[in-house]
């Protein structure tokens, strides 16, 4: 495991006003050949309601029993079916070949029903999963996979994402799963941020089994729970995440990166603002990495500050400015999915264009930024029209899970992918 701290530029303007960027660079942990992966318990909730009718249930049902495929003896499983009533299919039990082969024939017969009880789902499934008396050891997971809104019982988005939050306080992780058209990605998206897993768009029917295969894989893989990225600012320095993450306020500055697969390569930007100080006082900024086993990684980066010709004539680092100027573009391209609901195609272009002059100030002849304002200037055009509900979950799913440094598909950034190995 590495940290790695870079800025775009190492001097900062004696007078006070500069800006500059901190990337953190973070792997987790790998897993040893002879290491044996943790037991996990897995809480699968499966939409039922009436949308789910047709192709849709039949491939989440072999998602489903695709997943629990992959589990061992020692793992244990749990199944909940949803609509607006709750159905315990499966309760929790090791993953033996009888509780598969039950798994599968109570799976057969979960049919599709009416209204959507989000809430009630997957609260009970976390609750099969939850730690207590005769439940077996490992880490838990909830996997809840829906078509549809929260329309019955809780149905308030920041309510729903702070039950997530709790259970993940008790031990049980959260990775959610949005399926066609209609469901509410914001709402999965901050369900799954606050419960530490994933979020995953699935576009069409006949990649559910794909897509929650790949989760469940990755799970099995975990190598970090509960990582945090904790900064220690110096004096007077203000600092703010181009990204997504949860973030709590204040000297140490603490980033929630959730759990981590191993090998996973994780890539944070902070923005800073310096106030004014005398020229050779140097800034340190001291970043440590701590785990739910305490603390894994330790570095700081330090600024100096300095008169306005040694400011001015500094060079920059342009691995540093290209990942900069993607976090701020997949920053902007989600507020910009937000106003393009809202109709506010204006503020949308106002905001683009900002972007790329900005970026266009330092580019240079640098290809891979020219290429980035390039893109920029056709987002302009495609962000400040209206979309469909496909254009906004789809561009939702690539900025979203790139500026939480995964891959466009959801899934961890690692040297070697899962189906490569």
């Amino acid at each position: 495991m590495t940290l790695a701290l870079s800025s775009d530029r190492a001097f900062v303007r004696a007078t006070g006003g500069s800006r500059r960027h901190l990337v953190i660079r973070w792997t987790a942990p790998p897993r040893t050949v002879v290491e044996q992966r943790p037991a996990v318990r897995v809480g699968f909730s499966l939409d039922r309601s009436g949308s789910m009718a047709g192709q849709k249930l039949v491939l989440a049902r072999e998602a489903l029993l695709g997943a629990v495929a992959l589990l061992e003896e020692r793992d244990a499983f749990s199944i909940v079916a949803f609509d607006d009533r709750v159905e315990l299919v499966a309760p929790l039990r090791n993953a033996t070949a009888e509780a598969k082969a039950e798994a599968r024939r109570a799976v057969a017969g979960i049919e599709a029903r009416a209204n959507t009880n989000l809430f009630r789902g997957f609260l009970t499934a976390c609750e099969t999963i939850a730690p207590g008396p005769g439940v077996p050891d490992g880490m838990a997971r909830c996997m809840l996979l829906t078509d549809g809104q929260a329309n019955a019982e809780e149905t308030n988005p920041e309510r729903l994402a702070a039950h997530a939050g709790a259970l993940r306080e008790r031990g049980i992780g959260l990775s959610t799963f949005g399926v066609g058209a209609d469901f509410d990605e914001v709402l999965l998206r901050a369900m799954a941020d606050a419960g530490g897993g994933n979020f995953f768009y699935v576009g069409s029917a006949d990649q559910i089994p794909v897509v929650m295969r790949r989760e469940l894989s990755e799970v099995l893989l975990i190598s970090q729970r509960g990582v945090r990225a904790r900064l220690s600012l110096p004096h007077g320095v203000s600092a703010r995440l181009i990204g997504e993450h949860r973030v709590d306020a204040g000297d140490v500055m603490t980033v929630h990166l959730g759990d981590l697969v191993a090998d996973e390569q994780i890539e944070l930007v902070v923005s800073l603002q310096f106030p004014r100080d005398t020229a050779g006082v140097t800034a340190p900024l001291q970043v440590r990495i701590e785990d739910e086993r305490g603390a894994c990684g330790e570095s700081t980066f330090t600024w100096t500050y300095a008169e306005g010709m040694v400011n001015d004539t500094q060079s920059r680092n342009v691995v540093a400015d290209r990942l900069i100027g993607q976090r701020h573009a997949d920053k902007t391209r989600l507020r910009a999915l937000r106003l393009n609901r809202k109709g506010e195609f204006a503020e949308i272009g106002r905001m683009f264009h900002d972007l790329v002059a900005h970026i266009r100030s330092y580019a240079g002849t640098d290809p891979e930024l020219l290429a980035l304002i390039a893109q920029l200037t056709i987002d302009e055009r495609e962000y400040a029209r209206r979309m469909d509900e496909i254009g906004h979950k789809s561009r939702h799913m690539t900025s979203s899970s790139r500026i939480r440094g995964k891959e466009t598909t959801g899934s961890a950034s690692r040297p070697v992918r899962l189906d490569e190995e």
